[in-house]
């Protein structure tokens, strides 16, 4: 209505008798009129017949005059031909309502449904068992639109007709606000109140129930960033790494799941917490590894995830700690089961860090490190060792040495091998640098051993011999790298030989 103003005069006066504690302003007929103009789809969705026709669009498309056009004649039909037809459908439903857009495509196999943001529901819908699926994809035009029209709804749940598995994942829906998908006769009944007649009259016959938290609810929820470590069960120290937390989800019994993640996105990590009371609740916690992101990554940068991994499991404690440690670790919870990543493939990034940093050349970490960390894994650890240690004493237990077939030269071997001074090249292939690049190691065999003739391997020249060497137990001796400048040894010269 309009106030004259005498009434405005009473509404003023009465405020400043009352004293108000909020400014008073006259919004009469006049502004909401102005407003209309603006918005007239408000007037006729709520005063007029707008909410029917939007209902009546969507369930009678067929009915439009365009599109009855185009499907006149089927035989002549091309897909340009309802391109304007669509276009003026969806141009007409969006105008209608206030509060929802509508999108809608049709397609022969069923949709892929991606949540987004605005989105509040998509709708299939077949008109036979051969027909296409029809999808409406419901958006809010606006943040408010779900408190200016909401969607009510009603579903019944029967956790007797669950499924182990999904009455696991519905107890953590109600307690975390984990996702849960509900399918079968453990829901029935559910209904929605769907705008622009989308919702069916009957209740749904097919029922899957998708529960999780709204698209971006949790997005302004602040991150807050901690150093998680593990450690042994003796207090030693194993691993750690700083995390941003940032709030996922909230449970119906007041649980939370909050999510992180490392600076360098290799590992995600999930935290379940329930405050029962001021010193009770639960509390649990998993990690999942990104290894995909670590392939080709320098082995130096992922190894400490990788080390965080492997310690999380085995019993071992699993401290948390402010960013800056100005306070001491609190203990959180201890790690069960196995963990994540093997101590071999550990032990094996390890060495390849320190072949990389004795050799300054950047490794990049294979796609697959289960090929280093099975039989070749030995043959890595000995690359490193000898790179960083100079020489390594290591037990071989069959070892064939070729040389150039000449005059004594067997003899010489013999002699060699019985005084304990024999030397065997000892090539090591190392494809990380490069296919054919091998490291150049000497074994100076440390005990006496004899040699007999055996058969070169498969392409040898024909010039060259073979010998094996015995001894009584395995063969021991030094590695080490071969230098560019090896000393000449004391005549009678050696033979060349490979091992």
């Amino acid at each position: 209505m309009e106030l004259t103003r005498e009434q405005e005069r009473w509404l003023f006066d009465l405020a400043d008798e009352l004293k108000a504690p909020f400014p008073v302003k006259i919004f009469s007929l006049t502004a909401i009129e102005e407003l209309l103009l603006d918005a007239p789809n408000i007037r006729e969705y709520y005063l007029g017949d707008g909410m029917e026709k939007v209902s009546q669009m969507l369930s009678q498309m067929g009915t439009l005059a365009g599109l009855q056009d185009v499907t006149a004649d089927p035989t002549k039909v091309e897909p340009a031909d309802a391109t304007r037809s669509l276009d003026d459908l969806h141009r007409h439903i969006n105008d209608a309502d206030p509060h929802f857009n509508y999108d809608y495509e049709v397609t022969g196999a069923p949709p892929t449904i991606t949540p987004g943001p605005g989105l509040i529901a998509s709708v299939v819908a077949r008109a036979g068992k051969d027909a296409p699926h029809v999808t409406w994809h419901i958006s809010t035009k606006y943040d408010a639109a779900l408190e200016d029209r909401p969607i009510p709804g009603t579903y019944t749940v029967h956790p007797g007709r669950m499924t182990d598995e999904q009455r696991k994942a519905w107890e953590r829906w109600c307690k975390y606000g984990t996702p849960v998908v509900l399918t079968g006769d453990a829901i029935a009944e559910v209904t929605l109140d769907l705008p622009g007649g989308l919702s069916s009259a009957e209740p749904v016959s097919e029922n899957v129930l998708k529960l999780g938290p709204a698209y971006g609810d949790f997005n302004d929820e602040p991150a807050t960033r901690a150093l998680w470590i593990i450690e042994d069960a003796d207090g030693t120290k194993l691993a750690e790494r700083a995390f941003d937390f940032r709030l996922a989800a909230r449970g119906q019994a007041g649980g939370e799941h909050r999510r992180a993640m490392d600076a360098d996105g290799y590992i995600t990590l999930d935290l379940y917490t329930h405050v029962t009371s001021e010193t009770g609740g639960t509390l649990e916690g998993d990690i999942h590894a990104h290894g995909e992101r670590w392939v080709g990554q320098p082995v130096q940068r992922v190894l400490p995830a990788i080390r965080f991994c492997a310690a999380w499991g085995n019993d071992n404690k699993l401290m948390v700690q402010d960013e800056f440690a100005l306070r001491a670790p609190a203990l959180l919870r201890t790690l069960p089961g196995e963990p994540r990543i093997s101590p071999v493939l550990l032990s094996v990034v390890e060495d390849l860090a320190r072949i990389s940093a004795a050799t300054g050349r950047p490794i990049g970490l294979p796609e697959d490190v289960s090929l280093l960390s099975s039989g070749r894994g030995t043959i890595v650890r000995t690359i490193a060792d000898v790179l960083t240690e100079s020489e390594t004493e290591i037990r071989v237990g069959d070892l064939v040495l070729w040389y150039e077939d000449h005059p004594g030269a067997f003899e010489d071997l013999e002699a060699r091998a019985a005084s304990g001074s024999l030397i065997v090249p000892w090539p090591a292939p190392f494809p990380l640098f490069g296919e054919g690049f091998e490291f150049k190691f000497i074994f100076e065999i440390t005990e006496r051993v004899t040699l007999e003739p055996a058969e070169p391997s498969e392409g040898q020249p024909a010039t060259r011999r073979g010998a094996r060497v015995l001894a009584a137990d395995l063969i021991r001796g030094r590695l080490r790298l071969e230098t560019e400048a090896e000393p000449e040894p004391e005549p009678p010269p050696q033979p060349l030989m490979e091992g």
